[in-house]
């Protein structure tokens, strides 16, 4: 190369870079959700890492769904190798399905994301790896502090009287 060139002196590299022709860029982030169901009659809990499930717990046991959901996440994380402070996010199923089996889901969500101060991630109808990995992209979240029930199953943002933000165009 010419040592006149304007770039001679550089030192730093950008993020994404040209080596022998073939583009190379940093190592991929890992995400790690976990994913919860509690809308059936089966609670399915299951870990996830860069959108593949890594593990899956199921719980046949009705009307136990409160009882078996932190056992089936430690197990769930446990078995693939993560840790609760690992997450980068939680997905929740918030209908149809179940009202009661909905809130005990969506409180467990709720409180790991607090607890943790990670997101939610809602999800509709089923367990969709590719709808999660899509909304934690795009960055849509439900914030644990802002969800809470209707009485005909959907859990909308709640905000206190005078606060509801106003669309922007």
């Amino acid at each position: 190369m010419n040592s006149s060139s304007p770039d001679s002196g550089r030192t730093r590299r950008p993020p994404f870079h040209v080596d022998g022709g073939h583009a190379r860029s940093l190592p991929p982030r890992r995400v790690n959700l976990l994913l919860i169901d509690s809308t059936k009659q089966e609670l399915t809990v299951a870990a996830a890492v860069n959108g593949r499930i890594a593990d899956s717990q199921v719980c046949r046991e009705q009307r136990k769904h409160d009882r078996n959901i932190n056992p089936l996440a430690a197990a769930a994380l446990r078995n693939s190798g993560l840790k609760f402070a690992d997450l980068s996010a939680v997905a929740v199923v918030t209908g149809d399905g179940s009202w009661t089996g909905i809130r005990v889901g969506l409180a467990a969500a709720k409180a790991y994301s607090y607890a943790l101060n990670i997101p939610i991630i809602e999800l509709t109808g089923q367990i969709d790896m590719a709808a999660a990995m899509k909304k934690y992209d795009k960055k849509q979240f439900l914030d644990a502090f802002t969800v809470k029930p209707y009485y005909n199953g959907e859990f909308v943002p709640h905000y206190p009287r005078g606060t509801v933000p106003q669309p922007t165009d």
